[in-house]
């Protein structure tokens, strides 16, 4: 799985947390202004669509921790943070990805993602209804595995690695981990069979 030599350099406390997987409040002006920085850079590369391929790679390198030359994103796409998002070579992710990276998102070499998948990292509390009212989140990292394939429309819930080579079904919802070689289907995803 490709792993990032970037650092994260964190602009708040509450930046830190996040990233970290404590509990957090996102509305503090330095995260706000995170977010505002991605919005307007995914904005400005949907708009482009495929009119000028040197300014869009161009805007993925500012947009996220690491985009390689030999890899692809298809706009539009919705992207939170973008800086927590880690691409390997030669991945392709198809159009109306979106990816809330308030933890770390890291998508393997010659990883295929396919149209409308969701890579969510954060969730709010379940249990303390004061705190969700509040808006308190937390956050934990999503990992896909090198020369994985997520079908059409998977949503990847926090904390969720995906094994190298693993394939999961259009509309899966994998919740929980995924092991290598495994083809993976459902709501929650299950593993249905082993790739030999």
């Amino acid at each position: 799985m490709n792993q990032s030599n970037h650092a994260i350099t964190y602009v708040s406390d509450e930046h830190r947390k996040m990233v970290g997987g404590e509990w957090y409040l996102p509305f503090g002006p330095e995260l706000r202004e995170l977010r505002h920085n991605a919005s307007m850079l995914a904005h400005e590369f949907n708009q482009l669509g495929p009119t000028d391929p040197a300014h869009s790679r161009d805007i993925l390198g500012q947009l996220f921790g690491n985009f390689p030359e030999s890899s692809f994103l298809i706009p539009p796409a919705s992207i939170d943070y973008g800086i927590h998002t880690f691409v390997g070579e030669g991945a392709y992710i198809n159009f109306n990805v979106t990816i809330l990276d308030s933890a770390e998102v890291h998508i393997g070499d010659r990883a295929l993602i396919g149209p409308n998948c969701q890579l969510i990292t954060v969730g709010h509390p379940v249990d303390d209804v004061q705190r969700r009212r509040d808006a308190w989140e937390q956050a934990a990292p999503i990992h896909i595995g090198e020369d994985a394939w997520l079908g059409a429309g998977v949503t990847v819930l926090p904390g969720v690695t995906i094994g190298a080579r693993s394939v999961i079904g259009a509309g899966s919802v994998v919740t929980r981990s995924i092991p290598d070689d495994a083809v993976t289907v459902g709501n929650p995803a299950r593993v249905i069979r082993r790739i030999t």
